[in-house]
């Protein structure tokens, strides 16, 4: 969050609870006060109370709220390190020692069956399929060469682009964001990509085509369009 609206946020809470202090001590001093001329017992001793309660029900108040945010602050910073440390625990995939390099970007699946847990029917039962390099296939329904398992990991991320139905890009020009994918690319290279994500006709309707700041004078993707970007940025 920004320093300044963090700021805005504490003077505005700090005022908040100055206010309902202030609010509390005269409700107390006047309902005291009231019953004291009510009852005829308005002296010294009765003062001297008055004050003493004027003056510390408030740093009551205050100290029991301060215990109460730093409790709900302490489980909420347990529970934030309890996930970290999860991740952290978690054994990174065994690597093959003999590791392999595919041939080509071909796809062979070959009596491929897979039932989701507590199903009682197969979604995919004995499937045999090859997709050669450069064709395109659309699986309809939920989705599901060389074994990935003995490819090695750097080399499987560097081969296959894994582009999400929630995409996000920042606020930058078209032209950074995908190069985030690839930070030495030329703009020669960008624009291949761009061409090859079927990206042209979002580029044609922006005002500074590639150098569009996304965000900026009310421009804005639909969330097909950024999906095509972060496809170039793979």
């Amino acid at each position: 969050m920004d320093n300044s609206i963090h700021k805005g946020f504490k003077d505005s809470n700090d005022g908040y609870t100055a206010a309902i202090n202030a609010v509390f001590a005269i409700l107390i001093a006047g309902t005291f006060l009231f019953g004291g001329i009510k009852s005829g017992t308005v002296n010294n001793t009765f003062l001297l109370n008055l004050m003493f309660y004027i003056i510390i029900t408030p740093i009551i108040t205050v100290t029991l709220t301060k215990m109460m945010y730093a409790g709900e602050n302490t489980m909420i910073v347990e529970d934030a390190l309890s996930r970290i440390n999860g991740i952290l625990d978690r054994k990174p995939l065994e690597q093959e020692t003999d590791k392999k390099h595919p041939a080509d970007t071909s796809i062979t699946f070959e009596n491929v069956s897979f039932r989701y847990p507590g199903a009682a029917d197969d979604a995919l039962h004995d499937v045999t399929l090859k997709i050669n390099a450069g064709e395109q296939v659309a699986f309809v329904g939920p989705s599901g060469g060389v074994n990935v398992k003995n490819i090695d990991e750097k080399e499987l991320m560097d081969t296959v682009s894994f582009v999400f139905q929630d995409s996000h890009l920042l606020k930058m020009s078209i032209m950074d964001n995908v190069r985030m994918g690839k930070k030495d690319a030329t703009r020669q290279e960008v624009m291949e990509a761009l061409k090859n994500a079927q990206c042209g006709d979002i580029i044609e309707k922006l005002p500074d085509g590639t150098d569009t700041v996304i965000g900026s004078k009310g421009t804005y993707l639909s969330g097909g369009e950024a999906q095509r970007i972060a496809i170039a940025r793979q």
